[in-house]
């Protein structure tokens, strides 16, 4: 049986709802329950039934109703829950409105983003605290970063370039060279990985997967020289303690490759294929990164 519930309104539509409520069959809905449907925007519309999407898109419609000030845009849930209510009644369109509905989610959009940068910041001093801590241990114990003959510092943090979408998870990876002229190795680790630090100045690379890496190469104060070679993980749960990829004692050739080979793994570059030229202002050289033209997925370490 007919209804004049909605006799006071007339009303128009914007946006796809599906298979089950196409335009005309809103149209014979409004119809049905005394309203009027409208096809174009006017004076008299009181009501616009709006998908997101369109207004997200702020189709003519949707600017033609803002610029009215009187239409009441609405989602269709507004039309759907009036007519289903029993017994059947306009429901108040406050709850229904578009642009508190859209507000109020973009306002939880950035509080979520506010709250995960804070939180990724935070996990960064943490992990970057940890990793000063182990470099000074290693110290202690009778190793420091090894340094080339450029005096490149083997400390580098392999990282993804978006950090909130890659919720901050890096390694650390360190070669070592021990203090003693005799030291004792310490046992080598099944699955070694390496110690992490937090790169401020450092370089930094793009890597593959939703990790990211620091990797270390540590050198002997006392000569001969030994080394080591670690990996630290930066993501969420994660142990703190370094696991290892060469231990303390080991030959440069084992705790380098290692360190090559772990690089290599990681970002799918030879690490001797690191470095290309790249004109930024002035010529340095660096691997290519994104804004010198790189392609995507490659590693990032421009310095």
């Amino acid at each position: 049986m007919a209804t004049s519930l909605l006799k006071r309104f007339t009303i128009a539509v914007t946006g796809d709802f599906g298979q089950q409520r196409t335009t005309e069959k809103v149209r014979q809905w409004i119809h049905y329950h005394g309203g009027t449907f409208a096809s174009e925007m006017s004076p008299t519309v009181t009501h616009l039934i709006c998908s997101k999407q369109h207004y997200g898109k702020a189709v003519p419609k949707v600017k033609q109703a803002l610029k009215l000030k009187t239409v009441k845009i609405v989602k269709f849930d507004w039309l759907e829950d009036s007519l289903l209510s029993k017994p059947p009644r306009v429901r108040n369109e406050r709850e229904y409105l578009m642009g508190t509905i859209i507000g109020t989610a973009r306002e939880s959009k950035t509080r979520k983003k506010a709250a995960r940068k804070h939180n990724i910041k935070k996990g960064m001093a943490t992990f970057e605290k940890g990793c000063k801590d182990f470099e000074q241990d290693m110290f202690s114990d009778g190793y420091h970063i090894y340094r080339d003959s450029t005096t490149f510092a083997y400390d580098i943090t392999l990282a993804r370039i978006n950090l909130l979408t890659n919720k901050n998870q890096r390694y650390s990876l360190k070669v070592n060279e021990p203090a003693s002229d005799d030291p004792s190795p310490s046992p080598i680790i099944s699955n070694p990985i390496f110690p992490s630090l937090l790169p401020s100045p450092r370089p930094r690379a793009r890597i593959h997967h939703a990790r990211a890496q620091r990797l270390q190469l540590y050198e002997s104060h006392a000569t001969p020289k030994l080394y080591a070679c670690y990996a630290k993980y930066s993501g969420p749960k994660q142990s703190s303690i370094p696991r290892i990829l060469a231990p303390l004692g080991s030959s440069f050739e084992l705790a380098f490759g290692n360190f090559k080979q772990f690089f290599t793994l990681k970002t799918r570059k030879e690490w001797d294929d690191r470095l290309v030229k790249a004109n930024m202002g002035s010529i340095k050289w660096g691997l290519q990164c994104d804004a010198c033209g790189g392609d995507t997925g490659a590693l990032q370490l421009c310095y």
